[in-house]
């Protein structure tokens, strides 16, 4: 799709290539696709941001930003011009599409799901007071705990960590079956995350 779209657009400076860079502060590194443009003014706003830190004169770094972004809403101009006119492009554009919409089906949202569990007989395993059925995404998953103590169902494997953030202290926990965690009172309020493999299922119940 950008192949093609680089082929007829009316400015390299529209022109979009793929790079894999690390994010500051990051060794891991991403795929990131931008315009020439857009590169061009990263660069120049970092220039600026020296100068600026250093005394000398110049354009302030927020011109360059100003510049990205005109260059942006000119580049989306020519994008939905060129789709409307060249046919070749627009059904690259349609597969990718596809192509993206197949893979959503396929993959785990980025967020995860949970959704209360119904008591049966009106009780719940464990003696819990509220129980939350989770599925994970590729976020880790929070809760605010309404209880001092919890205990989650889920295979070993899935669960690759526990951290328990509270006003006055956290831990960092290792996920055990069939295992019940007590927060001390003194840590105050708290809340839950849980690192799982996204697409899992696992259940948390809480205990007064």
């Amino acid at each position: 799709m950008f192949l093609r779209f680089n082929d007829i657009n009316s400015d390299d400076k529209f022109d979009i290539h793929c790079y894999s860079e690390a994010l500051p502060g990051s060794r891991i590194k991403r795929e990131r696709c931008v315009s020439n443009s857009w590169r061009e003014q990263d660069a120049n706003f970092a220039q600026a941001f020296s100068r600026e830190m250093r005394g000398e004169g110049g354009p302030p770094p927020e011109f360059y930003t100003a510049l990205q972004m005109s260059w942006q809403h000119k580049l989306g101009d020519e994008w939905l011009q060129l789709a409307s006119q060249d046919a070749a492009f627009a059904g690259t554009m349609k597969r990718f599409e596809l192509a993206r919409e197949a893979l959503e089906r396929l993959t785990p949202s980025v967020r995860s799901a949970s959704r209360k569990v119904t008591p049966v007989g009106g009780a719940l395993p464990y003696s819990a007071t509220r129980a939350v059925e989770v599925t994970a995404g590729r976020k880790s998953w929070k809760h605010k705990l309404n209880a001092s103590a919890f205990t989650i169902a889920a295979r070993t494997e899935d669960v690759h960590g526990l951290t328990v953030t509270c006003e006055n202290g956290n831990e960092r926990l290792e996920y055990q079956p069939y295992s019940e965690w007590t927060v001390p009172s003194e840590y105050g309020t708290c809340g839950l995350q849980v690192d799982a493999t996204p697409g899992a299922k696992f259940i948390v119940y809480e205990i007064e």
